[in-house]
């Protein structure tokens, strides 16, 4: 099951700000986790018939590159796990 449709039981439930990509938005989860207080940070989706306008899209720009660094944390972490087996294994 994509991960996508089950985000809620993915929080942990202290988080200040939620941030995904397109894949996660949602009009309901927007509603709850603003009434929750929390920052919403999934980007925009273009819907069918109706296209992003010139704030979603620049907003989506910002959004990307706080992404983007944590993103590369990850990344970086995931080659570090990999060289270790590698190292490991020999």
């Amino acid at each position: 099951m994509p991960d996508s449709q089950v985000m809620d039981e993915l929080m942990e439930g202290y988080e200040q700000a939620v941030f995904a990509d397109k894949a996660y938005d949602k009009e309901s989860l927007k509603k709850k986790y603003c009434q929750e207080g929390k920052f919403y940070g999934i980007l925009a989706k273009a819907r069918r018939n109706r296209g992003l306008s010139s704030r979603q899209k620049r907003r989506n720009r910002i959004l990307s590159r706080v992404r983007a660094k944590v993103e590369k944390v990850f990344g970086s972490k995931e080659i570090m796990e990999e060289i270790r087996k590698e190292e490991l294994a020999n």
